[in-house]
């Protein structure tokens, strides 16, 4: 009788828990840094609306969700366009339709401004 010990799987034991090189690495923790990066980012789209919208019948400055996403000011400063929305939105300083919104499909969607922070 032959024994290949080269594949004899039955005398292996399974690692209990997954190797460590598997698991994706841990989110960085929340800093004051990246608290205060979100609301710079926050500060700098309320100005580019105030900066390229227009009033509305209710007072409010009001742009398209395309008109902010084509300004080349805000382009080249935000990291994230949506992200910082979504900041915003959450922080009651814009609103907006929907719960998202992607370029080109919501180009016609308003964005109104709140309040300034």
């Amino acid at each position: 009788m032959i024994v290949d010990n080269f594949n004899d799987f039955s005398t292996q034991t399974k690692p209990s828990q997954p190797s460590s090189s598997c698991l994706f690495p841990p989110p960085p923790p929340h800093t004051s840094n990246s608290i205060m990066d979100i609301d710079h980012e926050v500060g700098l789209l309320v100005k580019c609306m105030k900066r390229i919208g227009k009033e509305g019948d209710d007072g409010k400055i009001q742009v398209t969700f395309g008109e902010i996403f084509r300004d080349e000011v805000l382009e080249q400063q935000l990291e994230s366009l949506v992200g910082t929305m979504k900041a915003a939105r959450k922080r009651g300083l814009i609103d907006f339709k929907g719960q998202i919104l992607l370029q080109g499909a919501h180009d016609d969607v308003v964005v109104t401004l709140l309040k300034d922070e």
